[in-house]
């Protein structure tokens, strides 16, 4: 199994709480955006506009009535569905149905959102319901040009699947997941997200020790 064809974590639901809320991520070289649908699904598309594949949106997280590529303006959906083109003179013949955001197929694990990123099969993750229940406290991603197998070899954690690891500790789960980023895939993305488990007891959003984690990894690893 090559590192495109591993499942992929790249959010828990907690983050798009709402209809049009999303969230970036890479995965393996695959841009991301996880969108909170008006349905309650929540789905995954590239993060690559069907004009001239540049990022569609360059915020990390936020909420959208509709997507807007900030090249030639060429807006999405929130399903990812081709909305409008500026001066659609020029793109006659062209049929909007085909030109819409590509679909990551995805897959929830209890509140974890998983892809493949090369798409080529719907993901399939099993953990345990303690983790797939757990509630969303933070996240980060931390990026280094240090090897993706090295930084992987290091995490030192119980795996959940290829590339992606949990630790326990208080009642909090700590969720690492490792993956090369870019298209070149030429340096690494840590994404880490803290769980709160049922037996977790958290004061407003603070973690002791959490904060000085991500300084030190920032550190080890810049």
């Amino acid at each position: 199994m090559t590192v495109r064809e591993r499942p992929a974590l790249v959010a828990h639901v907690g983050q798009v709480p709402e209809a049009g809320s999303f969230v970036t991520a890479d995965a393996a070289g695959a841009p991301l955006l996880v969108i909170r649908q008006d349905d309650g699904s929540v789905r995954a598309v590239a993060n690559v506009c069907r004009h001239r594949g540049a990022r569609v949106e360059t915020e990390p997280a936020g909420r959208r009535k509709m997507f807007a590529c900030p090249y030639h303006r060429w807006c999405y959906t929130r399903t990812g569905a081709l909305r409008s083109i500026p001066f659609e003179d020029g793109f006659a013949g062209a049929g909007r149905a085909d030109l819409g955001l590509v679909e990551h197929p995805s897959a929830l694990t209890g509140n974890l959102v998983w892809v493949v990123p090369d798409r080529s099969a719907v993901p399939s993750v099993s953990v345990s319901a303690d983790i797939a229940g757990a509630a969303f406290v933070r996240a980060v991603t931390v990026e280094t040009g240090a090897p993706w197998a090295e930084v992987e070899a290091s995490v030192g954690a119980e795996p959940l699947a290829p590339g992606t690891f949990v630790r326990w500790a208080d009642g909090f789960a700590e969720l690492v997941s490792v993956r090369p980023a870019g298209p070149r895939l030429a340096r690494t993305a840590i994404g880490l997200w803290l769980l709160a488990g049922p037996d977790a007891r958290l004061e407003g959003d603070i973690v002791p020790g959490w904060e000085q984690r991500i300084a030190r990894m920032r550190e080890v690893w810049a």
